[in-house]
This record gives structure tokens, sequence and C-alpha cells, in this order.
């Protein structure tokens, strides 16, 4: 059987074997990332921290929270001068109103991005960490500062030669999107100790990404109790080197404050674990459908493969029929003396004896059908699938005839 007759069996053994590698790479990746990620040590900004890096050998994957402070001078808003931060982004938009099967549907172009960062740091404590080159993040959340819609202005002409084509312009769309500056973020990636301080930079097992998955006014709210806080620690101290009557009244005050403090520590716990859980579902949840995708594909190759092998079967073991009915015709007429192709005259022969192709002496019978109609030679030469000239019935073989 000539190869291309299993053109379409091979590019079909070819693309599934390439989808199920692409699948399982792609779930294997995911499953590094996400058993990775829980591994990665939650780890709170502080003084201890440096050393910590130091003593586990310079860097370690991690998750750390805190505020975004720009290293240098930080980026200005285009449309809100007063808002700055550490990454800008502006993206316009297209939109177009479409026609499809007789319904006209809402839909977006984007037409340009562009973004620009700066150096900064994520400060907690009196201690930053850097993120010194921003464009290396894979994801960054960020806060849209201003939004603009332009509605397009067309003139009559422009409706109808839009409605002709099946395409409308409904105007343009400006959003305008930053980190802004005291922000309470989640960075993870690798912790190291530079020259400069601590990093966080890429990890080759952890996304790199800056998130916020808290709502700002929280975070807001504890940074206010917190200064309060320490507003009132100052007061009291003063206070205790001017009354001394009044010290058992600061210390009471100094319990609650303490107290204050506990709750906030336990409410950022709680806050960082379930943002930790989320991120760790998000990466977790399309896993099993590349597994499944993968084994699909897989097993369409698996079809094709067992396909072509039955074909390659058939084609083989019809070969070596027509090789057995071909030496048993030539056995046959060499027993009657009989040369192969010799053909006989109208006159020599009666016309049930002649083969009805070219008229030569019938040898041979077609079964099941039963019929001998042709000679052996033509009966070799019916084309694939092999039909009885007489009455259309498939040949599955040919057996020679003897005349006494």
């Amino acid at each position: 059987m000539p190869l291309t007759d299993h053109v379409v069996d091979i590019l079909g053994v070819g693309v599934s074997a390439s989808l199920t590698f692409s699948f399982y790479y792609l779930f294997r990746t995911g499953r590094e990332i996400v058993h990775h990620l829980k591994e990665a040590s939650e780890v709170d900004i502080e003084p201890q921290l440096m050393a910590g890096v130091a003593g586990g050998g310079g860097g370690l994957d991690a998750c750390v929270r805190g505020v975004v402070r720009a290293c240098d001078n930080p980026i200005h808003s285009l449309t809100r001068p007063e808002v700055c931060g550490v990454f800008w982004r502006h993206t316009i938009k297209e939109h177009l109103t479409s026609q499809v099967m007789g319904f006209w549907l809402n839909d977006s172009l984007p037409v340009s991005t562009s973004t620009n960062s700066v150096p900064f740091m994520l400060m907690r404590k009196g201690v930053g960490v850097q993120i010194t080159d921003p464009g290396m993040l894979e994801a960054v959340d960020l806060t849209i500062v201003n939004e603009k819609f332009d509605a397009a202005n067309t003139s009559f002409v422009d409706h109808v030669w839009g409605w002709m084509k099946g395409v409308r312009t409904t105007g343009t769309q400006h959003t305008e999107e930053m980190l802004v500056e005291g922000t309470s973020v989640l960075g993870i990636g690798r912790l190291v100790l530079g020259a400069e301080g601590l990093c966080l930079d890429p990890s080759d097992t952890v996304p790199y990404m800056i998130t916020t998955r808290t709502k700002k006014a929280v975070l807001h709210e504890v940074q206010a109790v917190l200064h309060e806080v320490q507003a009132v620690l100052h007061e009291v101290q003063a206070v205790l080197h001017e009354v001394q009557a009044v010290l058992h009244e600061v210390q009471a005050v100094l319990h609650e404050v303490q107290a204050v403090l506990h709750e906030v520590q336990a409410v950022l716990h709680e806050v960082q674990a379930v943002l930790h859980e989320s991120l760790v579902e998000d990466l977790q949840a399309p896993l099993p459908y590349f597994r499944a995708l993968g084994v699909v594909t897989a097993l369409g190759g698996l079809y094709c493969v067992v396909r072509i092998a039955v074909r390659m079967f058939d084609s083989w073991k019809r070969r070596r029929q027509r090789q057995r009915e071909l030496r048993l015709l030539e056995e046959a007429r060499a027993r009657q003396g009989v040369a192969a192709g010799t053909t006989l005259g109208e006159s020599d022969l009666p016309e049930s004896l002649m083969c009805v192709v070219c008229c030569g002496l019938r040898d041979v019978l077609l079964l099941p059908c039963r019929h001998m109609c042709v000679c052996g030679a033509c009966a070799f030469r019916l084309p694939e699938p092999r039909a009885c000239p007489v009455c259309r019935t498939e040949v599955e073989s040919v057996q020679p005839v003897y005349y006494s």
C-alpha cells in the first residue's frame, strides 16, 4: 500500500503526539509551580530577616507583604498628578459593534498599551525589600486611577457604511492604571541578600509577581490604628515623667494597646493565609483539564496507529491470497498443458466457455458467487475491490478449474 494512503493517519499521529506533549508539559509545569508555591515560606519583613536570609545560603523562595515605596522619584499620573506610584500602564481600546448571524454584539479591540516602571521597595517595620527591575514581574495587580470613554463622532454616511460592512465604531476608551505608593501588596519570588540589602528577584520555581487581594479600606484602617497607638504611647511616656500619680492608669492603657496590636497581627496573618490559599487554588484549577486533554489526544494517536496497522495487515493478507491463487492457477495450467495467457479463437471454443472480457478460456471460479465467467489473467486484473462481472458480488477468492 503506498505511503500516500496514510497521509491523514500520519498527520493525526503527529498532531496527537504534539498536543499530548504540550498538555503534559503544561500539567507538569503547573504542578511544579503549585508544589513550590505551597512550600514557599511566609516571612515577615523585620530586622532579623536579613540575618535569616544570610544564614540560609543567601536566598530562599518566599512570600512577603509590605507597603510600596519608590526607591527614587515615583511616577505621577498623567490625568491626576497628585497620584504617584511605581508601575504605570496606559491602555487604549476601540469599542466596536459587529453583526454576527443577524445580531449586533459589542466588542473591544486593543489599540495600544504603554507601560513604565521604577524600582521600588516593600517596606515594613523600617526594613525594605527592593524590587530592582519591575519589568521582569510576571504579574502586577494595578489600580485604575482614571478611565475615560470618547464617543465616536460618526456621520450618516459612516453609519450606512458600517451597517454594510457589519462593523461600526462606537468610541475609544482610555484607561490609566498604577501601582500606587502606599499600597499593601504581597510579593512572591526569591528573597536574596544584595549589596544594598534585601531584594526580591525572579525565581525558577515560583511565579514572580506583586498582587493585592485585600480591601484597601481595611489596610488603611489598620495603618491608622497603628499610628494612633504610637501617638498614645508617646503621650503616655510624656505623662509618666510629669505625673507619677497616674502610673497605674497608664499601665492599663498600655495593656489595652498591646491587646489591640495582637488582634491586628492576628487579622494580618489570617489575611495572608487567605491570599496564599487563593493563589494556590487559582494555579491548581486548570491542571485536571490539561491532564484530561493529554489523555484524550494520546488515545486519538493510539487509534490512528491501530488503524494504520490494520490497513497494512489487510493489504498484506490480500497480496498473500493473490500470490497463492496465482500459484494454484499456474499449477492447474501446467497440469493441463496450457500456457499462461493463452487464448483460443471464438471458433475453437463454445460461447459458454469464453471469457466475458477477452474471449479466452474460462479457467477460474469466482467465490463466493461461484460464477465461472472469466479467465485467470482477467480475474487478476479486476480492480480493487474485486467484483464479479456478472452479479457484482465482491470476490473473496479465485479457484482454478480443471477440464478433463
